[in-house]
């Protein structure tokens, strides 16, 4: 994706604070609604049959703080549905699981301190739709109160920034200008806050079939 560069950074700020060069600030009028943004999210699902994402999350609550590095890589296609998790905790343990490339009904599991991958069955085979990413964002579009916030520059993104509140909980989402794919989303609950940054993606990646077999010795 499409990252911003110093110069374009600061070109921006210089232009949404009125001093830009040709002289003119950004109003309202341009700028999205909260609604379009997350109508767009949505549809942008509509025609995914991949994705890869590197993810940081972290959740702090009163007794205790987790932070994870989460990759993954995710086709919904001819091939059918295959998905690979690889999730590096506190502990630097990184774990996989990730979808039989012989069996797609299949999963195995494994992580960096245990020899064999585990095979199983599948025990949630209704979650094998990459368009239930975008189910979140209409379940929001029919149920939330929501903000636009303005623009923000996220890890390198260029986005729009919407707050959704809904149940007494508000969150945060930021999505990429160019493709209104998710890179950010926080939200603070009573007792515990947690946060999610995209630190790089890939829609539509190439099918690597070696990322659904088990390494060598597994």
């Amino acid at each position: 994706m499409k990252k911003l560069l110093p110069i374009t950074i600061f070109s921006s700020m210089l232009f949404v604070t009125g001093n830009g060069i040709d002289g003119h600030a950004e109003t309202s009028e341009d700028l999205p609604s909260a609604e379009s943004i997350l109508t767009s999210a949505a549809a942008l699902y509509d025609g995914l049959d991949g994705v890869y994402y590197e993810v940081e999350k972290e959740t702090t609550s009163e007794h205790q703080s987790e932070e994870l590095l989460e990759k993954q890589w995710i086709y919904d296609n001819e091939h059918g549905f295959f998905r690979h998790s690889e999730i590096t905790e506190d502990d630097d343990i990184t774990f996989h699981l990730f979808t039989d490339l012989e069996d797609p009904d299949y999963i195995f599991e494994t992580n960096d301190k245990k020899g064999d991958a585990e095979r199983y069955e599948n025990p949630f085979p209704e979650n094998n739709d990459l368009a239930l990413a975008g189910e979140q964002y209409e379940y929001l579009l029919e149920n939330a109160e929501l903000t636009f916030k303005g623009e923000e520059e996220v890890n390198g993104y260029e986005t729009y920034h919407i707050e959704a509140a809904h149940d007494g909980i508000v969150s945060h989402y930021w999505f990429d200008q160019e493709t209104f794919y998710e890179v950010k989303h926080s939200y603070n609950h009573p007792s515990a806050h947690y946060s999610s940054e995209v630190v790089d993606y890939e829609l539509n990646p190439e099918f690597d079939e070696s990322l659904f077999r088990p390494a060598k010795g597994q």
